[in-house]
């Protein structure tokens, strides 16, 4: 095993997709880390938002990932509790039958990773059964350290404890997340591990010193959902902050449903333009061209489990102010950046000024080099090839 590349299939919930090409991103990152220690066959199955046949299967090769996926279509009798079951059926036949065609084409796996409870899990244990070869979980749903919400019912509960249980491992991308899935549902197994979401530091590396500027450079990237993020929240500090002075600025970087209650925020607060510049979806190399161009990164979510973003910024060695919520308060220290407690506007004012003031400073090679240690794929790619190593099956 030593000197042969594992056969590694993974069976996502989140991945790129023709709907959305930066859905489950970090998934397939995570995937490329492994590269080329393993041969990385991705088994992804959906429904589709336009199709009109049944289901339809795709077959190409995608940055070195040799990819299978199955779009079903939507509504199916449109009858709603009628369709659930049907496409439920479909769901795991279709993983099974692209299953066998990587197969034939690939050779068996040495081991499969589920992504993201709780049918992916289910999938990976049948074919445990029927063809032996082990699985592993990896999760990053935050889901599991809110308490708002529930992650399942009753029924989903006890089946999501009996594919946690049978796993070979379970890999999280934060401690608190492990945590949550033990404390709060119960889902034990015999081996729990934290690897954090992995950064490709090729376009993410450490940034040139920052030229002397009267006005500061501030950022906000991810994805626009209020609900999770709070933006709203970050530009009424911003626009608070504005109020008493004039030496910063806020670039927005994204997209989401709620973009237009973000612009009307903006335009009702007189800040769209002035203090705040909405740059919209923009690509890997441009976002971290602004990282590097940025004295700080902003958060003010209301939960993460691990910020993509906020690792991104940490290679390049730009500091982050954001709020302490899940596994953020396990990477953002004093040596990087400020935290703030959820929802607080006056902390978040008062964290921007301490570093408008110099009151705070940064060294930005310590907070690349300590973040490189942790995200950069070269990391993140050993810990899980490591893993794969000790369940797989030859």
């Amino acid at each position: 095993m030593e000197n042969k590349k594992l056969i590694v299939f993974h069976i996502p919930k989140w991945y790129p997709n023709r709907y959305d090409s930066l859905l489950g991103i970090f998934v397939k990152r995570h995937i490329l880390s492994t590269i080329p220690d393993t041969v990385p066959v991705v088994i992804h199955v959906m429904a589709s938002q336009g199709s009109e046949h049944w289901y339809e299967v795709e077959e190409s090769i995608e940055d070195g990932i040799q990819t299978y996926r199955s779009y079903y279509k939507k509504n199916i009798t449109y009858i709603n509790a009628l369709d659930k079951l049907v496409k439920l059926v479909l769901y795991f036949w279709l993983v099974v039958k692209l299953y066998r065609l990587a197969k034939r084409t690939i050779g068996k796996p040495n081991v499969i990773q589920a992504h993201i409870l709780l049918r992916t899990a289910v999938a990976a244990r049948m074919i445990q059964v029927f063809d032996g070869v082990p699985y592993v979980l990896l999760e990053h749903a935050s889901v599991f350290i809110r308490t708002e919400v529930k992650a399942f019912n009753a029924l989903t509960l006890r089946i999501a404890k009996y594919v946690v249980k049978k796993a070979a491992g379970v890999i999280t991308v934060s401690e608190c997340l492990a945590k949550g899935m033990r404390e709060q549902y119960g889902l034990q197994n015999q081996s729990y591990q934290v690897i954090y979401n992995c950064v490709n530091t090729e376009v993410f590396r450490e940034k040139e010193v920052l030229p002397q500027r009267t006005i500061k450079e501030l950022l906000y990237v991810a994805e626009f959902d209020n609900s999770s993020k709070n933006i709203t929240g970050l530009l009424e500090a911003v626009a608070s902050l504005y109020g008493k002075r004039k030496d910063f600025r806020l670039s927005v970087v994204g997209y989401g449903k709620d973009e237009s209650l973000l612009l009307e925020l903006s335009k009702k607060r007189n800040i769209l333009n002035t203090v705040v510049f909405f740059k919209g979806k923009l690509s890997s190399e441009d976002v971290a061209a602004t990282i590097k161009h940025s004295d700080a990164l902003l958060m003010f979510s209301n939960f993460e489990t691990l910020s993509c973003i906020i690792t991104e910024s940490l290679c390049c060695g730009t500091p982050v102010i954001s709020t302490a919520v899940g596994g953020i308060v396990e990477i953002v220290n004093p040596e990087n950046g400020l935290l703030v407690p959820k929802a607080d506007q006056l902390a978040m004012q008062s964290a921007i000024e301490k570093l408008l003031d110099h009151q705070v400073t940064f060294d930005k090679h310590t907070i690349s080099e300590h973040a490189r240690a942790l995200f950069s794929n070269q990391a993140v790619g050993e810990k899980l090839v490591s893993v794969y190593k000790q369940v797989s099956v030859c």
